[in-house]
């Protein structure tokens, strides 16, 4: 009996060990492609793709971007206007972002300033602080970067650099953009 006990025990504790491993989101980011008949509009969203990590001593922070879009395809396309961006901050220890912050970028030695990104949203995720901001860029704006042979940015104090990885992956969320 006892030893039923703890077998069940060790499976159910083994079973839920991938759950609390995963701390943070994957860094790949994940793409959702959907399409209402109804409406003929075709929504896509490419969830926390990493862009940076920083680490000191005893703190980092995981930064990720959301972008999604959504716009009329099928019988009477139209290419969308704006693409919907969303910068996350993972943080151990409080919230990064505070208030809205300027998005900024220098493209292939030219810079660029996007405006503000306003305080989205701020929680607790699997221990971590998690705060968010965003807005709306222009889609032609968003096609400056995927083009672009080098992208660094800043999103209030936080400076990255687009890597290969990172810009195929926003690269591949484009190219599914097919009004």
């Amino acid at each position: 009996m006892i030893g039923k006990f703890l077998a069940l025990l060790f499976i159910s504790l083994a079973a839920g060990a991938p759950a609390r491993a995963q701390i943070f989101p994957p860094p790949e980011g994940e793409i959702s492609v959907t399409y209402d008949r109804f409406t003929d509009h075709r929504k896509i969203t490419l969830y926390d793709l990493m862009l940076d990590e920083k680490q000191t001593d005893f703190d980092y922070l995981r930064l990720y971007i959301t972008v999604g879009v959504e716009y009329r395809s099928g019988l009477n396309p139209e290419p969308p206007r704006f693409v919907v961006v969303m910068f996350s901050a993972w943080t151990p220890f409080r919230y990064h972002f505070n208030e809205e912050s300027t998005l900024y970028a220098i493209i292939d030695g030219k810079r660029r300033s996007y405006g503000s990104a306003g305080l989205l949203n701020r929680q607790v995720i699997n221990g971590k602080y998690v705060s968010q901001v965003g807005g709306r860029l222009a889609y032609g704006d968003f096609q400056e970067i995927i083009k672009a042979k080098k992208v660094e940015m800043r999103i209030g104090d936080v400076e990255f650099t687009l890597t290969e990885q990172t810009h195929d992956k926003l690269q591949s969320f484009a190219g599914m953009i097919t009004p």
